[in-house]
């Protein structure tokens, strides 16, 4: 249907006179659509060639612009080949304003605006700039029944915009600073080196004159941005105040530093800020103080002292001990007795509640244990911060130090140990001298402490201060120690527990768990860290660079745990072997007279055989034929040989073995495992129990987890190669015989006092 009214359409064209077939009205020049230079039936057929889908490459029949090419198309074209009435030619109008011209196109029915051939919003805004510029403008207008008509093409000048007044800098010196200022017509900005700054801007003065590059920029609403002329402005230098004075005051048991000037006056010891005047407490030892001054009255420049050096002689009260190993000298400090509030209750829970604790008299190191000190005891220096052997030792754990301390103590015949917690506290306070400071030996924990501040990320790694120090470079407490706040956190022998409010008299803290305590603080720890109630957990095999040691000496507290197994001796057995700090762990292995555990266990490395082989065994020591060596007759393990009374102290010792034989005959055995740990359990005739593990031996014949080997100190005399011990595999009975003295087995020690 609709391609019959096309035809009949054209059938009704091509009736009209030829004189109306054809037009030459402007307004009709937009419909040429073949492009032949007139508007005509031509252009009438080409539309219906696209409307019936022919092709006309370059061809577009929308000529009245809807979108569309169809019957109106036709009659649009019709209606300009007959001359139908053109709408009225638009007119234009512009409006210059503040910052912009305003181009407005008006005409009847529909009016739209071009720019730059562009179709624009109409009124359009042309923003004015910093310079001249020209824009093409022209309008097209169309009436419902009446053809498009256009404006002419019209060339519009857009000014530029004024600029703004250039704004105006002044300077005012004070006694302080220079005070600069910009002004100018709307909105000023200031710039000092290039950085936009408050205007005013305050340039404060120093100690040294010093010059700045300024500039201002103005922009007043509607006008461009101006700038004034970059000019340098000298800032003076201030007056400097009078250098300050610094004096000292010898009393019975302190040094007073007092720092004396014009108007602020501070006071610096090792370059921390401290109270002024200071009070630098007399220990048992000389010591030395860096102390300056500054000064700074309203108005001028702060000054400073030189640096000037004080000694702060020993007290002639303390009582020390020194001791040296392998040429490597170490002062222990008595500490004497008394009575304390352990702990605090204005801090975290796990220093609640402060609670009464008295201890006996005991002694403490002076320092840390050094690195020096530590290689020549161990042979090796485990350290991170290295480079000067009287910093102290890092990177050991807590089950280190005990094997440290074993070595100690058999190449002294001391019993050193490690303090234990209430120890620690009471001599970081200061014990019956103490001051009651929050640190130990001062307020000010610079003073007293290598902490975060002046040995950590408050320095930077870059810095030489990074890290550990030398031991004993700042001041000491009330009796004399160094560093117990800071440098390195120090192990302490109790198991980490919460307080009780209850009076304790020399506690050793919990009967176990997982965790020990060590106290101090260290070079990356915050200042709170480092006081002296501060205290933290952790596990006995941990190390790190900011955790060392400290040596205790004096009766050894009971550091290990034993059970009454109700026989009839009486006898107390340990709860687990020497060198192990839980019950089912195997500890370390002795050959019989030997307090040191070894790589491998042979008459080659036996301590008393001088002999090289089994074949020429010769024997130095408990011997009772001179076929096998030197006879002394000793068939019992003394004291600097039992390896008991060597690594755990006075209060225990290597069973006998008609102990050892008590403990398999009466109590019951049952072969089982404790976490995971193969071993036996022994069940005496009150109901208590132990645990043996089945450590095996240290020989190549290991077979740990397997069987129980356990030495007693008593030898064979009748063949003093031997001496007596114990063992049971998983299967079988308990042996009680002898074997050879050069094996490594286990030692389970005995209370030499009944408690």
């Amino acid at each position: 249907m609709k391609k019959f009214l096309i035809s009949s359409f054209t059938f009704i064209v091509a009736m009209l006179p030829l004189s109306l077939l054809s037009s030459s009205n402007d307004n009709a020049n937009s419909a040429d659509v073949n492009h032949d230079g007139e508007v005509n039936i031509s252009d009438v057929n080409a539309v219906i060639d696209i409307i019936l889908g022919g092709a006309h490459e370059g061809y577009s029949g929308d000529v009245n612009n809807d979108g569309e090419t169809n019957i109106s198309d036709i009659n649009y074209l019709i209606d300009i080949i007959l001359g139908k009435q053109t709408t009225a030619v638009p007119v234009i109008n512009t409006q210059i304003v503040d910052n912009a011209v305003i181009i407005t196109a008006s005409g009847n029915g529909n009016v739209c605006l071009y720019v730059n051939g562009v179709m624009v919003t109409n009124p359009y805004v042309a923003i004015r700039g910093e310079v001249d510029y020209e824009v093409s403008v022209y309008a097209t207008a169309q009436e419902s029944g009446k053809l498009m008509s256009q404006s002419e093409t019209i060339n519009i000048l857009i000014p530029a915009l004024a600029t703004t007044a250039t704004p105006v800098i002044t300077t005012e010196t004070t006694n302080e600073a220079v005070i600069i200022t910009a002004t100018g017509n709307g909105n000023v900005n200031l710039y000092v080196d290039g950085v936009v700054v408050d205007n005013p801007y305050v340039a404060v003065r120093g100690e040294v004159d010093y010059e700045i590059t300024v500039y201002a920029t103005a922009q007043e609403e509607g006008k461009l941005m101006s700038q004034s002329e970059s000019i340098n402005v000298l800032v003076p230098a201030m007056p400097i105040t009078a250098t300050p004075e610094v004096t000292t005051n010898i009393t019975d048991d302190a040094v007073i530093i007092t720092a004396t000037g014009d108007g602020v006056v501070k006071l610096y010891v090792n370059d921390s800020l401290v109270e002024n005047p200071y009070t630098a407490l007399r220990s048992d030892v000389d010591y030395e103080l860096t102390v300056y001054a500054t000064a700074q009255e309203e108005g001028k420049a702060l000054s400073q002292s030189n640096n000037q050096s004080i000694i702060v002689p020993a007290l002639d009260n303390n009582e020390t001990e020194t001791f040296t190993v392998n040429g490597v000298s170490f002062t222990m400090v008595v500490v004497e007795g008394g009575t304390f509030m352990m702990g605090s209750n204005d801090s975290n829970d796990n220093q609640k509640p402060a609670h009464e604790v008295t201890l006996s008299s005991y002694s403490l190191g002076q320092t840390e244990v050094t690195q020096a000190l530590w290689q020549a005891v161990m042979g090796t220096n485990p350290s991170y911060f290295t480079g000067n052997l009287n910093r102290p030792v890092e990177q050991v754990s807590w089950n280190d130090c005990k094997t440290f301390i074993s070595k100690l103590n058999s190449m002294t015949g001391k019993s050193f140990r490690l303090p234990t917690e209430a120890e620690w506290e009471f001599a970081a306070r200061g014990g019956n001298k103490s001051q009651g400071y929050k640190f130990a030996g001062s307020n000010t924990v610079g003073d007293v402490a290598w902490y975060i501040a002046n040995a950590g990320s408050g320095v930077g790694e870059s810095s030489t201060d990074y890290g550990t120090h030398v031991v004993g470079t700042k001041a000491p407490n009330e009796l004399g120690f160094y560093d117990m706040s800071g440098n390195v956190w120090e192990w302490c022998n109790d198991w980490f527990g919460s307080y009780n409010e209850d009076a304790q008299t020399n506690p050793m803290g919990p009967t176990s768990g997982s965790d020990r305590v060590r106290r101090g603080g260290s070079w990356v720890n915050l200042a709170g860290i480092c006081s002296v109630s501060s205290r933290v957990g952790n596990i006995p095999t941990g190390t790190g660079n900011g955790l060392g040691m400290r040596l205790a000496l004096g009766p050894t507290p009971d550091e290990h745990d034993w059970v009454d197994l109700g026989l009839p001796s009486g006898t107390l057995w340990a709860t687990c072997n020497v060198g192990a700090s839980a019950p089912e762990e195997y500890g370390d292995y002795f050959a019989w007279g030997e307090t040191e555990p070894k790589e491998f266990y042979d008459w080659t490395n036996y301590k008393w055989n001088s002999g090289a082989a089994s074949s020429t065994i010769r024997l130095t020591k408990y011997c009772t034929i001179s076929t096998y060596g030197t006879v002394d007759n000793r068939t019992e393990l003394d004291s600097e040989d039992d390896a008991a009374y060597v690594n755990w102290g006075t209060s225990w010792q290597m069973p006998t073995f008609a102990q050892l034989q008590e403990l398999i005959d009466k109590c019951t055995s049952k072969w089982t495992t404790m976490n995971d740990v193969n071993g036996y359990q022994l069940t005496g005739p009150n109901g208590n129990s132990l645990f043996l593990p089945a450590a095996g031996n240290g020989g190549p014949s290991d077979d740990a987890g397997k069987g129980c080997y356990y030495w007693s100190r008593t030898l064979k005399s009748e063949y003093p190669q031997c001496a007596y011990y114990v063992f049971r595999t998983n299967s079988g009975n308990w042996w009680k015989t002898d074997t050879y003295r050069k094996g490594g087995y286990s030692v389970r020690a005995v209370r030499v006092t009944q408690n």
